[in-house]
């Protein structure tokens, strides 16, 4: 059975690293995008929405039906400060709603980012 995914953060760098790992394993990718043409990568497992993580109802469409969230969204220039605290809020309650219950999300040390990959 494949995987589906929910990804937050595609079109970052390591976003784009992780989402060719999964479509390369088999799984069904869903991603959130503000600029949806800055993801170039094409699969017929692959569906990419316009929206934004601050936006309850752009995450909630994008995790339906999703088995495992991963969220690997940042910061970039002119973002809100509050942006990862504020989007991992609605990406967390849209879970709940959902009853999704996996997500990986990366964990920064010294700038290195560290993946939990199954």
């Amino acid at each position: 059975m494949k995987k589906k995914i929910a990804l937050f953060g595609a079109s970052g760098q390591t976003g784009q690293h992780f989402l060719e790992l999964a479509l390369e394993r088999g799984s069904e990718v869903k991603a959130l995008a503000r600029n949806p043409k800055s993801i170039s990568q094409v699969n017929p497992n692959f569906e990419v929405y316009m929206g934004d993580v601050l936006n309850i109802d752009d995450v909630r469409q994008v995790i339906e039906d999703a088995d495992i969230v991963v969220s690997l969204f940042g910061h970039v220039k002119g973002s809100p400060e509050w942006l990862q605290t504020d989007g991992t809020k609605n990406i967390v309650q849209a879970m709940k709603e959902k009853n999704i219950k996996r997500i990986i999300s990366p964990v920064f040390v010294a700038g290195t980012p560290k993946l939990e990959i199954e």
